[in-house]
């Protein structure tokens, strides 16, 4: 998956993803050093933005279950919601729509590009 980043026809990728997510510590404090180093180096690339929420905005509209949206070549959108035994794939407008205010939402709750590269890279230099 990695390599499809490095690709130039590479899709443009945009992840918001929780705080609490980087003191996960899952694998270990060198694989997760290792893990969040590839994150804020890959941020740099033009075609990728990643935003965390810090811990201090609480709540969020994120905290249900993970969702990606894709916007397709021909001009379709997909919505893809985790689920607790299954995921779940629609193309409905409104699930659609919903998908894309929560993420406008969490957008607007999580720091700018570059002060969450930074908050990666101090969670990753163990600060």
């Amino acid at each position: 998956r990695q390599q499809i980043l490095s690709d130039p026809r590479s899709p443009m990728v945009s992840v918001v993803l929780a705080e609490k997510v980087l003191h996960g510590g899952i694998g270990g404090a060198e694989v997760m050093r290792d893990q969040l180093a590839y994150l804020a180096e890959v941020s740099r690339q033009p075609k990728v933005t990643i935003q965390v929420i810090p811990s201090t905005v609480g709540a969020h509209a994120g905290m249900g279950a993970p969702v990606a949206i894709a916007d397709t070549e021909n001009g379709g959108t997909l919505v893809h919601e985790d689920g607790f035994t299954a995921g779940r794939i629609s193309a409905e407008p409104d699930v659609i729509a919903k998908a894309r205010l929560i993420a406008a939402v969490l957008r607007a709750d999580a720091l700018p590009q570059e002060a969450s590269r930074e908050l990666i890279m101090k969670v990753a230099d163990g600060k």
